[in-house]
C-alpha cells in the first residue's frame, strides 16, 4: 500500500488525538506449532488505521485507488531463504532478485499497452527464486516518468522492437525513440536542454547477459543471485556543451545568493 496524506487535516488530527493511535499484536512464529517466536513480539500501530481516528468532515475525503500489484509495488525486504519459502507457498518472494525482475516486467508491460512489441525471457531460477530477468528496460524518470508520458515518447510504437534477450536503458528528457529494432543492448545517454530521435535504429549485437553468482563475493551479488556481464552495447550520448566561463561565474553567483537567502531569517 501507498499512503498519501493531506499535511493540513493530518496535523490537525495529530494535535487531536497527541499521536495515539489503535494497536494491535501481531507475532510472528518460527514454527507452525507456533510455539517459538520468530522475533520478540510488539504492540504495533499500522499506518493504514489512520482514518479510523477520523470524525466529522475529516472522513469526507478519504477513498483509494487499485492497481495490479506487479504495476506499482514490489517490495525488497526478505532474505534469499524466505523468499523461496514464499515462493513455494505461491507467494511474492520479495527479495532482491524478484524486486529487479519486476520492475523490468512493469516497463514491458507498459510498452506492450502503447503497442510496442516487446518480447519476454524465459523464466530461470537464482539462489531458487525464480524470475522472467528480461528483456531488462530502464526507462530513467527524466525519460518517462508515468505511463501517460510513454506515448509521447514512442510516438509509433508499432515500429518499436525489443527481443526478448535485450537489454535498453533510456536517460534524458529530449529522447524521443520512433523507431528501433533491439536484439542486444543500448544505452542512450542525453543530456538535460539537448534531444535525440532514435529512428529506423537496428541494433544487433552480444548485449548484457545475467550471470549465475549464488556464491559471489559481495553481499549484493549473493542477495541478487548474479552479476552483469556487460559484453557489448551500442551506445548513443549527446553531452550538453560546456558552460561558458562567463555563464560558470553567473551560475557561481546564483548558487551563493540562493545559499545566502536560506540563510537569512524570515
Amino acid at each position: 500500500n501507498q499512503l498519501l496524506f493531506r499535511l493540513k487535516e493530518y496535523n490537525e488530527v495529530l494535535e487531536r488525538t497527541e499521536g495515539v493511535m489503535p494497536d494491535f499484536v501481531n507475532p510472528k512464529y518460527k514454527d507452525e506449532a507456533k510455539t517459538i517466536f520468530k522475533k520478540p513480539t510488539r504492540l504495533e500501530c499500522m499506518m493504514q488505521d489512520f482514518p479510523t481516528v477520523l470524525e466529522k468532515e475529516e472522513t469526507s475525503k478519504v477513498g483509494f485507488t487499485q492497481l495490479a500489484a506487479d504495476l506499482c509495488f514490489s517490495p525488497v525486504k526478505n532474505s534469499v531463504e524466505d523468499g523461496c519459502k514464499l515462493q513455494e507457498k505461491g507467494v511474492h518472494p520479495g527479495c532482491a532478485a524478484s524486486g529487479e525482475a519486476d520492475q523490468y516486467a512493469a516497463q514491458r508491460q507498459f510498452m506492450r499497452a502503447i503497442g510496442c512489441e516487446v518480447e519476454d525471457a524465459e523464466p530461470v531460477e537464482y539462489n531458487g527464486i525464480k524470475v522472467t530477468p528480461g528483456p531488462a528496460i530502464v526507462l530513467k524518470p527524466d525519460f518517462a516518468c508515468c505511463p501517460g508520458e510513454y506515448k509521447l515518447k514512442f510516438p509509433t510504437p508499432r515500429k518499436v522492437k525489443i527481443s526478448a534477450r535485450s537489454t535498453l536503458v533510456v536517460r534524458g528528457p529530449g529522447v524521443i525513440i520512433e523507431s528501433l529494432d533491439l536484439d542486444g543492448a543500448l544505452v542512450v545517454d542525453v543530456d538535460r536542454g539537448e534531444e535525440a530521435v532514435i529512428r529506423d535504429l537496428v541494433v544487433k549485437n552480444e548485449g548484457w547477459k545475467f550471470d549465475p553468482q549464488e556464491d559471489g563475493e559481495s553481499e549484493i551479488t549473493r542477495m541478487r543471485g548474479y552479476t552483469i556481464l556487460r559484453k557489448e552495447a551500442k551506445t548513443v550520448e549527446v553531452a550538453a556543451e560546456p558552460l561558458s566561463t562567463d555563464e560558470l561565474e553567473i551560475e557561481k553567483k546564483d548558487s551563493e545568493w540562493l545559499v545566502e537567502t536560506e540563510d537569512t531569517p524570515a
